[in-house]
């Protein structure tokens, strides 16, 4: 009888474990998304004021490192981003979103097209299932 009821206790928390895990998971994998799109809506705010997004994605592969492009940017009048920001730009423009985005979404749609459904919301993940479906070889 103890070993049956042993058996059950630790079938109950092997259980608690693994759901305290998945959820724990899922509010990391949100996280990531929320993070994501932040950084999206920030390039968006500040990069295509003055450029169209394909530019300003372009722009910092002329630098050695994109936070020297968006240092530099920051300098420029008008500007105004702070110091906080032009890190998260320069992150934003060398991770693996925005070249993901260029070189998969950029086969049918243009890049601008693309930053403003991401910051509409209207870029969800049945979008890019069908989207996928269509991609062009």
């Amino acid at each position: 009888m103890k070993k049956k009821l042993l058996v059950i206790l630790i079938a109950a928390l092997t259980l608690l474990v693994s759901q305290t895990y998945a959820d724990k998971e899922k509010q990391i994998k949100e996280a990531r998304q929320e993070k994501q799109k932040t950084l999206l809506e920030l390039f968006d705010g500040k990069c295509t004021k003055c450029h169209d997004a394909p530019d300003a994605s372009k722009i910092h592969k002329m630098y050695n490192k994109p936070i020297d492009a968006v240092r530099t940017m920051q300098g420029k009048k008008g500007a105004e981003i702070s110091d906080l920001e032009s890190i998260d730009i320069a992150k934003f423009l060398d991770g693996p979103q925005l070249a993901l985005m260029q070189k998969e979404c950029t086969k049918c749609h243009n890049l601008d097209r693309i930053v403003r459904a991401c910051g509409d919301g209207t870029l969800n993940k049945d979008t890019i299932k069908g989207c996928s479906k269509k991609v062009p070889e």
